[in-house]
């Protein structure tokens, strides 16, 4: 089993990807072999280079990197940390009353 990438016939974007057998050939146009590489946002198949290459802007990158909000971040921590406590302190109850059962 091996994975392939479609592609758009006019502008090269992908646009999907499958498993095929290893013995099966590659579907009709559209369909390549060749790993996407990591990283790239919008990948873009080049034919003739039998290779992806990125084919979004760096302004679309750039704006990709910075959406991300620290207060947003900063309040899942605290959340976060807040069910964990919530977590172990109910862990330690079900422990404790387990063993009470148990006597």
């Amino acid at each position: 089993m091996h994975k392939i990438y479609k592609y758009d016939l006019e502008s090269f974007v992908l646009i999907d990807n499958d498993v095929i057998s290893d013995d099966s050939p590659l579907p009709s146009d559209g369909w390549t072999d060749v790993s996407v590489e990591k990283g790239l946002y919008i990948p873009k198949f080049n034919p003739d280079l039998n290779k992806w290459t990125e084919s979004a802007t760096q302004d679309y990158i750039d704006s990709l990197k910075n959406n991300t909000d620290s207060s947003s971040i900063d309040t899942l921590i605290k959340q976060n940390a807040i069910l964990s406590y919530h977590f172990a302190k109910l862990q330690s109850e079900f422990i404790s009353f387990k063993k009470g059962i148990a006597e």
